[in-house]
């Protein structure tokens, strides 16, 4: 588990789905189980919230998507909608359901339309053309992103034959396919040092690898800032703020507005019992078996095997999406009154209506 920072990094959902480690937009992060499942997905270190809008995205009115493959990528957001749809409306309850599409409110989708069984396929492919085609399809369509069709088929497969209960959360938040940085359907391939924009999709990876690098302020793939070198969004007093990202798994330590910090070292392992929690350098990582109890103890902590009471799902020895949560499909309250409880190992999430 990260240590807590005070600098927004890039993790998901979604969609997020499947959103990976951190976020510059923490709206589309997925919250504990019982809400939205941990993400995936691996991204920058960040230091500021702001999109930067001096840098236009890919869905700037000049650039369009090729018909030949918005063709092919409506084709594949109008199957992946209806496999989805056949799952969710059959194997959810009613909240389960309204968990998993509440991630399509919030940006790169922003998609309001309460789904029912009724409009299902047609909202929810309206979710996903909003970024696969007005998003990834723009750059697709100049070679800066690559459309997997053979990974595209397998996803639809995997939704298809997933059955109710833990398959159906599996495939549903899949960050290789679902993932906005994860994805390994829109492949991004910019190479260091070639033009790349903005994608819209709440990362400044851009149209980048992101194992190499991120899209600078000066719309060039650049690498990302190693350990000991100067990190952070430095505002100017005219043009674009100079962007400064320290590589996955590392922070940036004392960064201002005006001033760089400095990106830490690579992630160390702690040990059982030790701390896990602190205000800056590198990540403090718990052994396999553990998890850091970020709000309790602040130290690594054995995870609890299922039918334990649980908070998030890291918490479990099972530590998938929703492995922490209520132990009823129930939409209802506990015998006091209050929330059902969450366990780990729970299999009620989408288990079945």
């Amino acid at each position: 588990m990260r240590k807590v920072v005070f600098v927004i990094c890039l993790s998901s959902l979604a969609p997020a789905m499947a959103l990976g480690a951190c976020s510059n937009d923490p709206a589309v992060e997925p919250a504990d189980s019982g809400t939205a499942p941990t993400a995936t997905a691996t991204a920058p270190t960040s230091t500021s919230t702001s999109t930067d809008p001096g840098i236009p995205d890919a869905s700037k009115p000049d650039r369009a998507v090729a018909p030949d493959l918005k063709a092919k990528i409506e084709a594949y957001d109008a199957s992946l909608a209806k496999a989805v749809c056949a799952k969710i409306t059959t194997c959810c309850p009613e909240v389960d359901r309204d968990a998993y599409t509440a991630q399509f409110k919030e940006a790169p989708y922003k998609v309001t339309t309460p789904i029912t069984a009724q409009n299902c396929d047609a909202v929810l492919k309206q979710a996903f053309d909003a970024l696969n085609v007005a998003k990834w399809g723009v750059s697709a369509s100049v070679g800066n992103i690559v459309f997997e069709e053979t990974k595209a088929a397998a996803c639809v497969s995997k939704v298809t034959a997933a059955t109710c209960g833990v398959p159906l959360t599996t495939a549903l938040f899949d960050g290789s396919c679902f993932g906005v940085r994860g994805n390994e359907v829109f492949r991004k391939v910019g190479a260091i040092g070639a033009a790349c924009d903005d994608v819209g999709d709440t990362t400044f990876i851009g149209e980048c690898d992101p194992a190499l690098g991120y899209c600078n302020e000066q719309k060039k793939c650049t690498a990302w800032r190693k350990t000991g070198e100067s990190c952070g969004i430095l505002l100017q007093d005219a043009g674009p703020a100079i962007r400064l990202f320290c590589a996955p798994s590392t922070n940036c330590d004392g960064a201002s507005a005006r001033a760089p910090g400095k990106c830490s070292g690579s992630a160390r392992t702690v040990a059982l019992g030790e701390t896990c929690s602190s205000l800056s350098g590198p990540d403090l990582v718990c052994p396999a078996g553990a998890f850091c109890d970020a709000l309790g103890t602040a130290k690594c902590t054995p995870t609890k095997a299922s039918g334990l009471s649980c908070e998030s799902d890291d918490e479990c020895t099972d530590a998938r999406p929703f492995s922490c949560f209520r132990t009823s499909t129930d939409a209802g309250t506990g015998a006091d009154g209050g929330a059902l409880p969450r366990t780990c190992g729970s299999t009620s999430y989408c288990g079945g209506r």
